[in-house]
């Protein structure tokens, strides 16, 4: 077969993958609704499995492939060369240097940057209820009597009076400046973005394939979790309060990340290995951080022993499954692209000692 048909194939089937994976649950919410309060705690039940579940394929994969696949690579091409060292030990203490770079940038963005509530200027929820009573008050006062008449510029002051800091000018920028940061500051966010990276870096593999068969065969690998992360971006973005805009674009960029991946990896074959390489280590700190937090957010939750023990098997059934596939992968699908580079290097080091 043809190797522009076979990525073109594998593009289309990364789109109905991801698309299926992400609209998971919310085809279990419509049947939930639809059913009593019983079964809409089961469906909850499920839904919580599944993420564990999914934060189970994040960690193995980031275990088991990710990480040992750029230690691979970094060590076993002598012409990459981190901070002028091409050491095989001191460019792994590199990798790692980046690893934890991905995982403090990542705990930095959840946990210390989030905006205060209690910061002047920033509109929360209780100042957002206070001004909607408010509203509600004048509005019933205006419509009770026509001696008072109420317009609409008293209900600024009022604003203002909770926000007393702020210009009446810039209120409006300094709103849109609260909600951009609030936005930025979201975990569900920053899982999107980061699985988007993942899956772009996983659809690049595919498009540096130089074999069809290879081409089918990775993408079989890839696409087997890639169904269960766009559960878990889908359930990370329902668990926020974000618009019904932002979450579909979030969405769109998760789904197309690996097509992109592919056309991107298609283009520039298999160059630029080292900005692979640092960009994967960044990304498995990042990963490695959301993979154990959504499962410790899932089990520290006030459950009986019974439900914290399903989580915690849904977590390692979804480790061994994916360890499985990696195996499976690695022998239907060995990785050969670091061969190839060393055994450049060996004739030429030969040719050397030759003369």
């Amino acid at each position: 077969m043809d190797l522009l048909l076979a990525k073109a194939i594998c593009i289309f089937t990364f789109l109905c993958v991801a698309t299926f994976g992400c609209s998971i649950p919310y085809l279990i919410g419509l049947l939930g609704n639809r059913k009593n309060a019983e079964h809409e705690n089961r469906i909850k039940g499920i839904l919580s499995n599944l993420n564990c579940f999914g934060s189970g394929f994040i960690f193995s994969i980031v275990m088991f492939h990710l990480l040992p696949e750029t230690i691979m690579i970094v060590t076993s091409h002598n012409h990459i060369v981190l901070f002028n060292s091409s050491d095989p030990e001191a460019k792994t203490l590199f990798i790692f240097l980046f690893v934890f770079i991905g995982f403090a940038m990542q705990l930095a963005l959840e946990y210390v940057l989030p905006v205060d509530g209690n910061m002047c200027c920033v509109v929360n929820d209780n100042v957002k209820s206070m001004l909607e009573d408010n509203f509600a008050k004048n509005k019933h006062q205006s419509m009770k009597g026509d001696s008072m008449n109420i317009e609409m510029h008293s209900v600024t002051v009022n604003e203002h009076q909770y926000h007393h800091a702020c210009d009446s000018e810039h209120f409006k920028k300094q709103q849109n400046i609260v909600k951009f940061l609030h936005v930025l500051t979201l975990q569900s966010f920053f899982l999107t973005i980061s699985l988007a990276v993942h899956s772009c870096i996983e659809g690049m593999i595919v498009g540096t394939s130089d074999d069809a068969n290879f081409v089918f065969i990775n993408s079989f690998c890839i696409l087997s979790h890639k169904w269960i992360a766009g559960v878990t971006v889908a359930l990370s973005l329902n668990q926020n309060n974000i618009s019904k805009n932002l979450k579909i674009i979030l969405l769109i960029i998760f789904i197309f990340s690996s097509p992109l991946g592919i056309i991107i990896g298609h283009l520039i074959k298999s160059s630029g290995e080292k900005v692979t390489c640092l960009i994967n280590a960044v990304s498995i700190g990042t990963l490695l951080f959301i993979g154990c937090e959504i499962l410790l957010n899932e089990i520290k939750q006030k459950f009986s022993r019974k439900i914290r023990l399903a989580k915690w098997l849904s977590f390692c059934s979804s480790c061994v499954i994916a360890f499985l596939l990696i195996l499976v992968t690695q022998h239907f699908a060995p990785h050969t692209h670091a061969k190839s580079h060393d055994q450049g290097y060996g004739h030429i080091s030969n040719h050397h000692h030759e003369h």
